[in-house]
């Protein structure tokens, strides 16, 4: 039993996220010809639009594989950007396919607030009595 048990918790999983595009449904997506409304019935809904250029759709989509306790693996990566034109015509398509993702590493700095510091006591009891209920 605790042998089923080890071989159990060896099972690698796979992991999908976001939005995976098939090509023959890139293929149905024409450059100066479809608009915002055509592409989103062929190909749904963006996995997010880009907050600076609002007429840069972004479809994203990550396969990952992990044994156990292991970081995961990545096995595909696409990132597809469809660029619309001023009058919401589709002017560009960008593909990417990976099977490696740089890694991002954060910086050890940290930025100093002008905050004040509480002990344990202050923060467990502190915010009993700042809120009233009233009728």
């Amino acid at each position: 039993m605790c042998t089923l048990i080890i071989v159990a918790g060896c099972a690698q999983t796979h992991d999908h996220r976001g939005h995976m595009i098939e090509p023959e449904d890139l293929a149905r997506v024409h450059v100066k010809k479809d608009d915002k409304e055509t592409v989103r019935t062929v190909l749904g809904s963006p996995t997010f639009i880009d907050s600076f250029a609002k007429n840069q759709w972004i479809y994203a989509y990550q396969h990952t594989t992990r044994r156990s306790f292991m970081h995961p693996d990545t096995v595909q990566f696409q990132a597809i950007r469809l660029t619309f034109a001023k009058n919401g015509t589709l002017s560009r398509i960008d593909k990417e396919m990976r099977t490696t993702i740089p890694g991002v590493t954060p910086t050890p700095v940290s930025t100093k607030t002008s905050g004040h510091r509480s002990t344990f006591i202050q923060q467990l009891f502190g915010n009993f009595g700042k809120y009233r209920h009233n009728k």
